[in-house]
């Protein structure tokens, strides 16, 4: 879609280091359930059922999007995984982005432990997950807390931004560059 629009677009690329990155919901999801489909995975029926929802209804968080946008000083969606979207947005902002939590819940946790999975690969390599990737100034957090509660829409604070490049998890003390991973367009 194109044409003229009244309001400041948040770009991928306009990252400040101090920025607060975050998502607009939890990711793994669509992983798990494209693994249950496709390959036979095993959970319990509750949580198939959230996870083949993920598949075949997603639910964009447009009203979230479009009311917090005007805080974020970068965002992208997330249909390519987290991994290709937040490594566009670190390349693209010239920034490293430090990640030091996991945007998942336990029924993403509890299936990776039951089907002997990685977990940091559902969470970063999925797609198709249509949550908001985003960075905020921290004075702008509880303004986007408001926002998200408003429109009921679960936010996880999944890091921050660095001088430097790349995207990397923190995990045990440990920094480690993650991986660009998930859905990559034509290929064979």
């Amino acid at each position: 879609m194109f044409g003229p629009s009244s309001k400041k677009i948040p770009s991928r690329g306009d990252a400040r280091v101090g920025d607060i990155i975050m998502t607009s919901g939890p990711f793994g999801y669509s992983s798990a359930g494209l693994k249950l489909v496709l390959e036979g995975c095993k959970t319990d029926s509750q949580s198939a059922k959230i996870f083949r929802k993920a598949i075949f209804r997603p639910y964009p968080r447009l009203a979230f999007g479009l009311k917090a946008a005007r805080y974020f000083s970068s965002s992208m969606d997330s249909s390519d995984g987290l991994a290709i979207t937040l490594d566009d947005m670190s390349k693209q902002s010239k920034k490293k982005f430090v990640i030091t939590s996991l945007p998942t819940v336990n029924d993403i946790v509890k299936f990776a432990h039951q089907n002997k999975m990685n977990l940091k690969d559902l969470v970063f390599c999925g797609g198709e997950e249509y949550e908001i990737v985003f960075t905020i100034q921290p004075g702008d957090l509880n303004k986007v807390k408001r926002v998200a509660k408003k429109t009921n829409t679960p936010l996880f604070e999944i890091g921050h931004v660095a001088n430097g490049k790349n995207v990397v998890l923190v995990d045990n003390g440990r920094s480690k560059v993650v991986k660009r991973c998930g859905w990559t367009h034509l290929r064979s």
